[in-house]
């Protein structure tokens, strides 16, 4: 089946909408809650049955809307839809090793201490570990092909 929206802003604002639409029912129910009590402490049955039965309503569509059940496949989901293109849309921005070089010369200093900590906490933490040397001699061979 083809999907029901196209991108991850289309599938996102449709599930803010149904997120909105199911924290309203939810006030809904909580506002039916005290009601039926009443009607039921009054006698008034058949008031309080109608507001019961109003207030599970709501508990339902809650569920329906939180859950997005609506005919059971996931590329017709907004919620589905909207996790299934933010996998596949592109970051913000792209990381590459020029973009990593140019943030390291603007940090700051605690930036910098911070990153070398890092480094130097997984340096040690692989200093006892077997040293593949054929796999380094290799990396370091590709090395000196660049100068």
């Amino acid at each position: 089946m083809a999907h029901k929206y196209g991108n991850f802003a289309a599938a996102f604002a449709v599930h803010q909408t149904d997120w909105t639409a199911a924290i309203a029912k939810w006030g809904y129910v909580g506002n039916y809650c005290p009601q039926i009590r009443s009607a039921a402490d009054s006698g008034s049955w058949k008031d309080a049955l109608y507001k019961c039965s109003y207030a599970l309503w709501n508990v339902y569509t809650v569920f329906e809307q939180l859950n997005d059940f609506y005919g059971g496949a996931a590329d017709q989901s907004a919620r589905m839809e909207s996790l299934y293109w933010a996998a596949q849309e592109p970051a913000g921005a792209e990381i590459t090793f020029d973009a990593v070089i140019n943030v390291m010369l603007t940090a700051n200093p605690d930036q910098i201490k911070y990153f070398v900590g890092l480094l130097d906490a997984y340096r040690q933490s692989i200093w006892n570990k077997p040293y593949n040397q054929e796999f380094f001699a290799a990396l370091a061979r590709g090395f000196m092909e660049w100068g």
